[in-house]
């Protein structure tokens, strides 16, 4: 996974890993985005492509469709 490009992520190193609701231990990723924050990621997210940036897709849009 390090170096591919999901989206907006790009996965530059391996994260500390975190614990979902139900106690299970999730890996996960550092990944920078191409606007220029870094996000830890779970790693089944990006696989399945929940996730795809760090949350400005989301903003841009927003602000797109309601100005």
């Amino acid at each position: 996974m390090l170096g591919k490009t999901i989206g907006r992520l790009t996965v530059t190193g391996f994260g500390s890993g975190k614990r979902d609701i139900n106690g299970k231990f999730k890996s996960t990723f550092i990944c920078s985005c191409e606007c220029g924050n870094e996000v830890e990621v779970a790693a089944s997210d990006l696989k399945k492509g929940n996730t795809t940036s760090c949350g400005c897709y989301k903003k841009e849009r927003f602000y797109e469709i309601h100005s």
